[in-house]
C-alpha cells in the first residue's frame, strides 16, 4: 500500500483522510462542522490517535480535502 492509499482509503460506503494536523476535540469540532455544513447528511467520525476523519452517508469525493483545507487543516493526499 503506498502512502497515499493509506492517506485516503476509501471503505465501503466511507471516505477516510489522514489529517495530521488534527491533534484536540477543538480541531475535530472545527473539521466536523465544516464536513457537516457542506454535507448536512453525512455521518463524520474522528480518530485522534490515528488522525483520520471518516465521512460516509454521502459522495464526498475530493471535495472533502478542500473542506479540510477551508477549515484549517491539511488533509493527507
Amino acid at each position: 500500500m503506498t502512502a497515499n492509499s493509506k492517506a485516503a482509503m476509501t471503505h465501503v460506503g466511507a471516505e477516510v483522510v489522514r489529517v495530521r494536523d488534527m491533534r484536540c476535540g477543538r480541531c475535530v469540532a472545527a473539521i466536523t462542522g465544516a464536513i457537516q455544513a457542506k454535507w448536512p447528511f453525512a455521518a463524520v467520525r474522528a480518530d485522534l490517535a490515528g488522525e483520520t476523519i471518516s465521512v460516509s452517508g454521502m459522495e464526498v469525493g475530493a471535495d472533502l480535502r478542500g473542506v479540510i483545507r477551508a477549515a484549517g487543516y491539511t488533509p493527507a493526499g
